[in-house]
């Protein structure tokens, strides 16, 4: 089994604590310090790996094997709700979930959409977003696969939403992609987030605008389509945070 180090960066003299994450063809050992900044290609290998066992894993165990790993898992929701002018929307699942590299106090607010099978008739790129309730956390960063999904529009992260792209064609029978953003805490309460999910079909090339509008905690978006259809999903949930 192949093995590889990923390294949390500190300016601080720490004793290192090496932690094992064990997953099939993974084998990573992760340096825990007091103060550290956590490198964009850490991040990735770290939501890859969280998706992954949130695919195959219900949430106990889910939760266990990402704690053995230094990693918190806070809450999950896979029950999307508010699926309308749907022709198959059940073809696409959508987990929301938080978790949280021990120590820090980031929160990574992240969402795995799967497919149950092929796309006939894509239309226009699919549009997720990420929501949530600034009064509890501020945007820090986000990311996604860069290859079924890619960060659309931050321009909004302030006002607590992030945009991504879906590459609907490439999302295949049994493949998924995930989409997260980064956040701080800034007060201790009940952070509120989730995932609105918009799909879009036509047999021709659809003319499509967005725009944003009035959300569950702040903003959200909207897809105007001509020429296509469209069906939307949301997947939400919630975790106690603190400053």
């Amino acid at each position: 089994m192949k093995k590889f180090a990923l390294k949390f960066t500190s300016s601080f003299l720490a004793i290192i604590i090496f932690s094992v994450f064990t997953f099939p063809h993974i084998n990573v050992y992760a340096e825990e310090s007091p103060n550290y900044s956590v490198s964009n290609e850490l991040e990735m290998k770290i939501s890859k790996y969280v998706s992954d066992i949130i695919l195959t894993k219900n949430f106990d165990q889910a939760k266990k094997i990402l704690e053995e790993n230094n990693i918190s898992l806070l809450s999950i929701d896979n029950k999307p709700k508010d699926s309308i002018k749907a022709i198959s929307p059940n073809d696409y699942d959508i987990l929301t979930y938080s978790y949280r590299i021990n120590g820090s106090s980031d929160i990574y607010l992240q969402s795995t959409i799967s497919s149950n099978r092929d796309e006939w008739f894509s239309g226009y790129l699919d549009v997720a977003s990420i929501e949530w309730d600034t009064s509890y956390a501020i945007y820090k960063s986000s990311k996604s696969d860069n290859f079924i999904s890619s960060v659309r529009d931050i321009s909004k992260a302030r006002n607590g939403i992030v945009l991504f792209n879906i590459q609907d064609k490439n999302l295949k029978k049994g493949t998924s992609t995930h989409i997260y953003v980064r956040v701080k805490p800034v007060k201790g309460g009940n952070l509120n987030f989730g995932t609105k999910y918009v799909h879009t079909y036509s047999n021709i090339h659809p003319s499509v605008s967005i725009g944003y509008t009035n959300g569950r905690f702040g903003l959200s978006f909207k897809l105007n389509i001509s020429n296509g259809g469209f069906w939307e999903k949301w997947s939400g949930t919630s975790n106690i945070v603190y400053p």
